[in-house]
């Protein structure tokens, strides 16, 4: 059975994707055209493809099954595709999506963390210079000499521990307005973070 799904939505990364095997590959408005031009084929289409011109909408293959939506709903595309990996018993998520252009659409993309999170899903958003991801107990990551900005994120501050990073803590609390875990470096091959308590946003610079 499938566990994991891959979510293309106006970005994608050819390099990674053709390295990626066993997952379901879902393309979200836009994201179906990015995926049959860099030669992929998308299991799902989901959204209410206002972002893709009907040349490419028209040459997606009978394979891939369409799930369209009327433009004037209360969800997002995005949304609608992890709530389509939660009903079908995929757990977890890796969306591509550029964080780039409207402030308010990135910002967005933050929010489909947690709502994947608040449906017991793991998810990561990947752009073409970010990743990011919500932890709730430990995330071990590479890169020496990376960036890492760490927010707590949820209804109470976060309570967390780091190793291999220029600014190693112990036992520190977030608070919600604080920006006391900005740019932070991995120092290590490997940094780990720990969280004690409550919900912490990560951002890792490549």
């Amino acid at each position: 059975m499938i566990k994991r799904a891959v979510i293309v939505t106006d970005y994608l990364n050819r390099e990674e994707l053709c390295k990626v095997d066993n997952c379901l590959l879902i393309g979200v408005d836009q994201g179906v055209q990015l995926l049959l031009e860099a030669g992929f084929t998308p299991d799902i289409a989901i959204g209410d493809f206002d972002s893709i011109d009907m040349k490419s909408f028209n040459a997606v293959p009978s394979t891939t099954q369409i799930i369209r939506y009327d433009a004037d709903k209360s969800k997002s595309d995005t949304e609608l595709a992890i709530y389509y990996c939660y009903e079908n018993n995929i757990q977890e998520l890796v969306i591509y999506n550029s964080l780039g252009g409207r402030f308010d659409h990135a910002f967005g993309v933050i929010q489909n963390l947690l709502y994947a999170e608040s449906l017991g899903l793991e998810v990561e958003v990947r752009s073409i210079d970010t990743i990011m991801t919500l932890v709730t107990n430990e995330l071990r990551v590479s890169g020496k000499g990376n960036t890492i900005s760490l927010f707590s994120y949820g209804e109470e501050s976060a309570t967390i521990s780091l190793q291999g990073f220029k600014y190693a803590l112990e036992n520190q609390s977030l608070a919600l307005n604080s920006c006391h875990g900005l740019s932070n470096i991995i120092v290590e091959d490997e940094g780990i973070i720990s969280v004690i308590s409550g919900t912490l946003l990560c951002i890792q610079v490549l």
